[in-house]
């Protein structure tokens, strides 16, 4: 029903666009409008799969989804008669669990202009309400995109705390440019909103204030793993209701929270944590330092569900007496023919490391025991990224691609290959990823391990152990070094 100044509110708003779901793309934005959608009437942005378009709210009626009067709509939610519409393509991992892999893109960063403005008093939370959210999945490649069908519609209602984070993270995006930095931002310097490159591909840089360095254009955007949460959260109210409602109790400072829980236990001996947390029979095993440090964040607040939100994961290390960590950093076995297919700018380990945050949590070793020692929040420098982690990556897949050489010792029960050694490498090196070894070389097997469970295939039919990547231990020390200097 329309107010006195024939304004429809906002719940009107969204019961009318229930009425849309279960159609097709097209049949929602209908041949004609959706070619004029396309013209000047919009501006487009394609990132993969997805159409993230700005529709001017006069297209509302020529779309049917209001009566003739209703491109009038100029409440606090449409408070500049325009609204995003956001076509969102999502995954399901299974029944109770859904993914989205775009971000999603709210307005182009002008550097020159981000440095004078105020997140408040800009456009960008108006542009942040004011979204319109259409999801569907895709069904298959053969399925051309606009005949997807139209699952869920719905609006984001932001809590306060919401917007303060999203202020907090467009400040830290300010500050970088204001220090001339725009050239090494990363979607991993900030939690909830990023400033995502516009094309991994595009070969345009632009002006930034305070450096002759040039940038990448870049888009204000909000995190997938953000609306993924929310979504997967959502899920089985969005049957009922077409508004998301952000957490009541979104935490309005998150690293420095986190931070401050994990100092309460500081110069703790980790025998003492592993008593005060665990059971007797609780205490065995090689993750219990990994663990502790789980009870801890979930001692007070459940800091591990905000993680998701923000992409973050903790890693828990343990630095002996000789000043070293215990071992490297591993990551998940990744298939041999699936990271030889892929490019650079969109492989896995370019993508991991650019969206990533870390909260690494340390144990020192005194005296013969470990005590917790603090803890940091990191994320990959874009340098780092672009040159030694880019070179590292490239020259394991060259090998995988060329052909893994293998060497034995007398007796064969040692297999030596190739691949970069944590010795040859700067940042990252591959290593087994198995609990037993296994290898077929020219029809003859070796190792303890079984074939299907424990191998990979290799491109020439061999198999060889699973395979992973890991961080080498001294860069990771180096980091965390790097940090604590800057802090003090």
């Amino acid at each position: 029903m329309q107010n006195k100044k024939g304004f429809y509110p906002h719940y009107e708003i969204n019961q009318y666009f229930y009425t849309l779901r279960g159609k097709s793309i097209k049949e929602i934005l209908n041949d004609n409008v959706f070619a004029s959608v396309l013209s000047s009437n919009s501006k487009e942005l394609l990132y993969g799969n997805s159409i993230y378009t700005e529709l001017d709210s006069n297209l509302v009626s020529e779309m049917h989804a209001f009566d003739n009067s209703c491109y009038k709509i100029e409440n606090n939610y449409f408070g500049n008669q325009k609204f995003n519409l956001k076509l969102i393509p999502y995954f399901k991992r299974n029944k109770n669990f859904i993914v989205i892999n775009d971000n999603i893109n709210i307005s182009i960063i002008d550097y020159s202009k981000i440095v004078i403005q105020d997140f408040k008093n800009s456009f960008f939370p108006n542009k942040i309400r004011n979204m319109l959210l259409l999801f569907y999945n895709p069904q298959s490649k053969n399925v051309k995109l606009l005949d997807n069908k139209v699952d869920f519609i719905c609006t984001l209602d932001l809590q306060e705390s919401d917007i303060d984070n999203f202020e907090r993270d467009f400040n830290t995006i300010k500050q970088k440019v204001l220090k001339g930095k725009a050239h090494e931002l990363t979607e991993a310097d900030t939690l909830y909103l990023c400033a995502e490159i516009m094309s991994k591909y595009s070969t345009k840089l632009v002006n930034q204030p305070n450096s002759n360095i040039l940038a990448k254009p870049r888009s204000l955007s909000l995190k997938s793993t953000y609306l993924t949460y929310l979504i997967t959260k959502n899920k089985f109210n969005l049957k009922k209701s077409e508004t998301i409602i952000s957490d009541h109790n979104t935490i309005k400072n998150l690293k420095i929270d986190v931070l401050n829980q994990i100092y309460k236990y500081q110069n703790e001996k980790d025998k003492d944590l592993f008593k005060q947390f665990f059971t007797i029979k609780e205490i065995k095993g090689k993750d219990k330092y990994s663990r502790v440090t789980r009870k801890i964040l979930q001692s007070h607040h459940n800091f591990l569900e905000e993680f998701k939100k923000a992409n973050i994961i903790v890693k828990t290390l343990r630095i002996n007496a000789t000043n070293q960590i215990v071992e490297s950093v591993s990551f998940p076995a990744f298939k041999i023919q699936d990271l030889i297919k892929q490019e650079w700018e969109y492989s896995d380990i370019y993508n991991f490391f650019l969206k990533t945050i870390f909260l690494f949590v340390l144990f020192k070793e005194r005296n013969g025991n470990y005590y917790l020692d603090g803890a940091e929040f990191w994320n990959m420098p874009i340098n780092d990224i672009n040159n030694s982690l880019k070179e590292e990556w490239l020259r394991a897949q060259n090998i995988f691609k060329n052909g893994v050489s293998f060497s034995f010792n007398n007796d064969n029960s040692c297999i030596r290959n190739n691949l970069p050694a944590k010795s040859d490498t700067k940042i990252l090196h591959v290593r087994p990823h198995a609990n037993k070894s296994a290898y077929l070389i020219n029809g003859i097997k070796y190792g303890n391990g079984e074939l299907f469970k424990d191998t990979d295939v290799l491109p020439n039919g061999n198999h060889m152990t699973k395979q992973s990547f890991w961080l080498n231990n001294n860069y990771v020390l180096n980091q965390i070094q790097c940090i604590s200097y800057d802090n003090n």
